[in-house]
């Protein structure tokens, strides 16, 4: 997904234009951008602008700039699809920005409406790929159950650092996770065998996900805006569905580079709303008995960045616990983008079990 940032998507897409899967199709779904961003990128795809120059070890990883023109088609929104063998690059142009979900989902019906797709890559526009990345994610969605698989995140600007195996552990608690294997040097990463032990959701910036898991998970929830959406999805899909970990996926991502995360430190006021009103939502859908405890927490992460001098990143979570905000940003960046991209891939069908609608992981 894009939004007002078609350099970081320029240099995504020329990683993915080195892929070894070559019967991958890549979609962009654009977010309502105003920095001409949909301008951009059809550019690029008519060999009229490269991306922009990289430095530093990951530059052959987007460089030098794929041959082009490259097959490409633009749609509206609402625009009807076809079932049409797709080219190349499709990319989706939104309205306005409505959130993380709901721009994920314009490619995710795209590729739904396609009855070959039987995968789907969902993926940040601010990381580069490795050319078999999508190859290791699709070895292990071959297996029985397996529902979603993630990759090893890698710090773009530390990239011997990790910066998760796969996704997190989730502290029901006090409604919050913890990714695995965070800032660990690569050569000493966990196994993957127990990375998946320990998986209660994916790090949605690099997740390989089944037709089949969202056939009856239904597609992204989109009351977030931002962040929680892949804890929620996860839960929608039901106890039938294997969560998976491909260690030789690498993916480089710029954490933070487009929805201010970041360190605590240093995390914007409108991460600061997002992660707090996300969190309050998940768990009055999930896990209500907890709200109290939650709203205790959140109070005191407001009351210590207070303390810290960081004023707007308090006001922004008290903004999230009364329930009010001026605008669905906070007056900052809208979220994360991602690109997805799929492949026609056969795999077995997986066993699921009735009672899917409640899972508890």
């Amino acid at each position: 997904m894009n939004w007002n940032a078609w350099a970081h998507t320029l240099t995504c897409l020329e990683s993915l234009s080195r892929l070894h899967t070559l019967a991958a199709r890549v979609v962009v779904c654009d977010n309502g951008s105003t920095d001409g961003s949909v301008e951009r990128i059809i550019a690029w795809a008519r060999g009229g602008l490269d991306a922009l120059p990289a430095d530093g070890p990951l530059r052959s990883l987007s460089h030098p700039p794929v041959p082009k023109p490259i097959s490409h088609r633009l749609l509206r929104e609402n625009e009807p699809y076809g079932q049409d063998q797709p080219p190349r690059l499709t990319l989706i142009q939104g309205s306005e920005n409505r959130g993380f979900g709901a721009g994920c989902n314009l490619g995710i019906r795209y590729a739904m409406a396609h009855p070959d797709c039987r995968a789907i890559w969902l993926l940040n526009n601010d990381t580069v790929v490795h050319a078999d990345a999508l190859d290791a994610l699709l070895r292990r969605l071959d297996e029985p159950n397996m529902g979603l698989c993630g990759s090893t995140l890698l710090h773009y600007d530390a990239p011997t650092r990790i910066q998760c195996q796969g996704g997190a552990r989730f502290y029901r608690a006090a409604s919050l996770s913890r990714l695995i294997g965070k800032d660990r040097p690569l050569q000493h990463a966990l196994p993957a065998r127990q990375v998946e032990r320990m998986l209660d959701h994916l790090y949605g910036a690099s997740m390989l996900v089944s037709r089949g898991f969202i056939e009856q998970a239904g597609p992204l929830p989109e009351g977030y805006f931002l962040y929680y959406e892949e804890m929620d999805w996860t839960l929608r899909g039901g106890e039938g569905w294997r969560l998976g970990y491909a260690a030789d996926s690498l993916v480089y991502h710029r954490k933070g580079a487009s929805a201010g995360t970041g360190t605590r430190a240093s995390r914007s006021a409108r991460a600061s709303y997002q992660l707090g009103h996300s969190r309050l939502r998940f768990t009055r859908l999930h896990n209500p008995s907890i709200l109290p405890v939650v709203y205790v927490l959140l109070l005191m992460e407001a009351l210590l960045q207070a303390l810290r001098g960081q004023g707007s990143q308090s006001r922004a979570v008290f903004r999230a616990l009364t329930g009010t905000q001026a605008d669905a940003t906070c007056g900052e960046e809208a979220p994360e983008r991602r690109t997805s991209a799929w492949r026609s891939h056969p795999w077995s069908k997986p066993t699921t079990t009735d009672d899917h609608d409640a899972a508890k992981r």
